[in-house]
């Protein structure tokens, strides 16, 4: 931010000033350009005064939470929790079921969701199908069944009548 004002202000001196009017176009660039870096380094100047305390502040009070090493880090939410991060989503090769395509670390219940619905889909297509209401995503609701469609004329009369 502090380039782009610099360059800026380095382009209304250049444009403004008469001296840099006569210069070839080359020289003038040149000219914009070191305006420029003086600008900014003003501008970087001033910041470092006014924001360096509170960044200064900020890195000292927050210092034991950072490290070089990413492995140092820990999360205290994972830990509060418990999460396992041992291992990327905490699946192994053994883990997968035989037969799926994808052998790389699955989010969970991938692989039982996909069985879930190749056998939902053969449910639907009509196909011959023995393993959709003994997998465990099949969703056992005793319900009962209430006609909803659109009343006959001779269904409406009689709700009429009655009242």
């Amino acid at each position: 931010m502090a380039w782009a004002a610099g360059l800026y202000f380095a382009m209304e001196v250049v444009a403004r000033v008469g001296r840099f009017q006569k210069m070839a176009w080359g020289w003038r660039g040149l000219s914009w350009l070191m305006i420029g870096w003086g600008f900014k380094s003003v501008f970087n100047m001033h910041n470092s005064q006014t924001y360096g305390p509170l960044i200064g502040a900020y890195l000292r009070k927050y210092g034991n939470h950072s490290s070089t090493d990413s492995f140092e880090i820990s999360d205290r939410k994972r830990e509060f929790y418990q999460i396992d991060t041992r291992q990327y989503m905490s699946y192994t090769h053994a883990d997968l079921p035989h037969g799926h395509t994808n052998y790389g670390p699955q989010p969970d219940g991938e692989a039982e969701d996909a069985s879930w619905y190749m056998a939902l889909d053969k449910f639907l297509a009509g196909e011959e199908n023995h393993g959709l209401k003994e997998h465990p995503n099949f969703l056992h609701y005793p319900f009962e069944y209430k006609d909803k469609s659109f009343p006959s004329v001779e269904m409406a009369g009689d709700l009429i009548s009655k009242h």
